[in-house]
């Protein structure tokens, strides 16, 4: 190849680093490795030397990646110990909490099985002696007496009283 500016014949290693430069400009020129001239190729004992520094930066990385995955691990696993308690503590707080409600729902249940047995009661004991006297008193107003209404509510009164005592009788037997 011929070169016009050189003269004709071949161009020197600081013409063709210069041409190279001018070809990919000065910014680019300096991320690049300069090679070495052809007169430095370095020695084998340089390249053993060489060698030998690049396997001990090798180790020194490879070391210092165990030491940070040895620093995660570790924070890993005190994080995930951790998160464990805390779920531990979530779930006991929560089956407290169930049979809190469960408790109450129980206690809920019965208070109103109670209460229903006692306005039973309650209405069972008032509420036949006053049919009694009621149909007492229609009796006697037909009949013209006033003897129907007091036998009629005594009795109303005594099954009243029976029914009452039955119906506790019958509910201590389901408990």
């Amino acid at each position: 190849m011929q070169d016009h500016e050189s003269g004709g014949h071949e161009p020197s290693e600081e013409e063709i680093e210069r041409r190279l430069q001018a070809l990919l400009g000065d910014s680019d020129h300096a991320s690049l490795p300069t090679l070495p001239k052809v007169s430095e190729v370095p020695s084998e004992e340089d390249v053993h030397a060489r060698f030998n520094e690049i396997d001990k930066r090798v180790d020194d990385v490879r070391a210092n990646a165990d030491e940070k995955k040895s620093a995660l691990d570790s924070e890993f696993d005190q994080r995930l110990k951790a998160l464990e308690e805390k779920a531990q503590k979530a779930k006991a707080s929560r089956e407290v909490e169930k049979k809190k409600v469960e408790r109450i729902q129980t206690s809920t249940q019965e208070e109103s099985r109670a209460l229903g047995l006692g306005l039973s009661i309650a209405y069972t004991i008032i509420g036949i002696p006053l049919l009694g006297a009621g149909v007492g008193w229609l009796i006697d107003r037909q009949v013209g007496t006033h003897y129907w209404m007091g036998m009629l509510t005594l009795a109303g009164a005594t099954g009243g009283v029976a029914i009452a005592i039955f119906k506790m009788n019958q509910n201590e037997r389901k408990s």
